[in-house]
């Protein structure tokens, strides 16, 4: 049975040394890891084989 790319679930996973809410993709080599910056603010980072940008990990924001 093949796994859909988009499915996935969330985890407690460290990244840097602080524990972080990830989502945990079952059909891609990714990891999204994610952390509050204000009330209505996630901060995320996107890990995981061939996503670096030129060795850099890929940042995004998340607002409500």
């Amino acid at each position: 049975m093949e796994v859909a790319k988009g499915a996935a679930s969330l985890w407690t996973v460290e990244f840097r040394g602080e524990p972080t809410a990830t989502m945990v993709y079952d059909g891609q080599p990714v990891l999204d890891h994610f952390k509050w910056a204000g009330r209505d603010t996630l901060l995320g980072v996107m890990n995981g084989k061939g996503v670096r940008d030129h060795g850099r990990f890929y940042y995004f924001r998340l607002d409500r």
